[in-house]
């Protein structure tokens, strides 16, 4: 299990733009626990637009395989409660 550090644009997630696999630290840092080979939803923005995200850890041996983007805002996406997406 490792722990992968996520910042958009230079800073923590914040509520509006957290995915559901997101979480944050007592000190307001924002990560991801990677506990297993999976998909994980890490970024939700609500609108379209350009961002510059990192990924950080002290894992040395994480290996990351594949990333995918959407490339328009899916209202009904967006919009649902955590853990209806």
């Amino acid at each position: 299990k490792c722990k992968v550090l996520v910042q958009q644009d230079g800073k923590w997630l914040q509520k509006k733009n957290r995915g559901r696999d997101v979480t944050v630290g007592k000190d307001g840092s924002t990560y991801v626990s990677i506990d297993r080979f999976r998909m994980f939803n890490i970024i939700k923005n609500n609108q379209f637009g350009e961002h510059a995200v990192r990924l950080s850890t002290e894992t040395a041996d994480l290996r990351l395989f594949c990333f995918s983007f959407v490339s328009s805002v899916i209202p009904d996406v967006v919009n649902a409660p955590i853990g209806m997406n």
